[in-house]
Formats: C-alpha cells, structure tokens, sequence
C-alpha cells in the first residue's frame, strides 16, 4: 500500500491507546502516511507518531478541520478510514464527508460476522478486533509504550540497584477500585515479608496510601519505566 494514505480515529483513555499502539504502528508501516485523530488525553501516548491531531471535544469541528488540512492533505481516492469507536462521534462522518474515502473499516464493518454478539456485549470493538482472526497482527509489531529517550533511565537513578522493584497501581474509576484499608493491609504484608523488593506507587493513589517508605511515581513515563523493569505488577 505504499501509495495509499491512511486516517485513524479514536477516542479512548490510555489504557486503551496502549492497546491501540500495535495496530497504529502496524498501518503506519504498511501505509504511505497515517493520521490520527484522538482525544487529547492519548497525548503522551502518541508521540511517536508524526502525525497526530488532538482534540478534548470530538465535536469542535473547526479545530480539527484546521489541524487536519495542515497536517496531512490526501486524495479521496488513495485513501482508507478506521475507526475504533463504538458510541457515534460526529469527526467520523465529518472526515467521511471531506475526505470520500475508498474504504472504511469500522464497527459496521464487523456487524456481520459471527463476533458481533461478543463486539457488542463487551463494547470493546477495538480491543477485540486487535486480537481477532478478521486481522490479525505480526507478531514482530512492537507493543511496548514509547517512552522518549530524555525521559529514560531516571529510574536507576532513584534507586538502590541492590533492591527488586514492586509496582502498584491502585486508582482507577471508583466503580472498580478497591477499598483503602485493603491496599494499605497488601502494602503493610509486601513490606514485611518482601524486604529486598522496592515498592513504588504509579498514577494517583489515595493520599492515605502515600508512605515516606514508598516512591511515588512523578509522572506518566516514570509509571511506564516502573512497570517495564519492575519483578511483580499489582493493579485492579
């Protein structure tokens, strides 16, 4: 596809960009020039990719009609549109109305298989499509998060190289989260009989779990540098 272009729209939190970040890396291989088009939270997320344009209301048309005609100018004609969101979003039929292109892949695209109950019932399409046999990816696609270099390697700095390194990541909606008192009594238990091990503290936990005997992680690449070179993961 070497002379076809591609936009790709999405509007996720990070947990689901992480997931993305295979596909987008794939069709930014196999495509001429890719554009995405995302919520701005998916920022730090994508800055690998050269042409991103963000948004914090997918229904501010102006601000991305300007970004869009900047960034990246196409023929309807070489042109494929994905889009992996279920809920409507006005860009989707914006871009299909400016853009006209030969081909769409969203969720109306899969409607008539026999993965639709499942699409539908866990409101995951783009998760699911990723790890479906309709297109499956290489396994060569990295699927790491890019951390940029300037950000990489603070970690060794902090800590004692001796120590193993535990992460836990304790916040999330507050539907799913679980109880302070439980976090604090897993935390007291690692401290205890995990000695060697480091623990560090990733996102936003309660301020009761906060402890001068514990790294809270600063920021977002520091959590993905954590996580990448931590012994044991603990989450939701």
């Amino acid at each position: 596809m070497s002379g076809k272009y591609a936009i790709v729209s999405f509007f996720n939190g990070l947990g689901d960009t992480i997931i993305l970040l295979p596909l987008l890396r794939y069709l930014n291989d196999i495509y001429k020039g890719v554009l995405i088009v995302s919520h701005s939270n998916s920022k730090l997320l994508l800055v690998e990719f050269d042409n991103v344009v963000l948004t914090d209301n997918f229904q501010s048309m102006p601000e991305i009609d300007s970004q869009i005609f900047n960034k990246f100018q196409v023929c309807s004609n070489q042109l494929t549109y994905y889009d992996f969101n279920i809920t409507y979003n006005p860009i989707k039929d914006w871009i299909i109305d400016k853009f006209k292109p030969d081909n769409i892949l969203d969720y109306k695209r899969i409607q008539g298989s026999d993965r639709r109950d499942l699409y539908e019932s866990c409101n995951m399409f783009h998760k699911n499509f990723i790890q479906a046999d309709i297109w499956p990816l290489p396994l060569s696609i990295n699927r790491k998060p890019f951390i940029p270099p300037i950000y990489y390697g603070r970690l060794d700095a902090l800590l004692d190289s001796s120590k193993k390194i535990i992460t836990i990541h304790s916040d999330t909606d507050i539907t799913k989260e679980w109880t302070v008192t439980a976090w604090k009594t897993l935390i007291s238990c690692l401290k205890t009989n995990f000695s060697d091990y480091e623990i560090i503290l990733l996102g936003f936990p309660d301020s009761r779990l906060k402890d001068t005997n514990l790294i809270l992680a600063p920021d977002f690449y520091f959590c993905l540098e954590a996580v990448e070179k931590s012994d044991l993961f603990i989450g939701i």
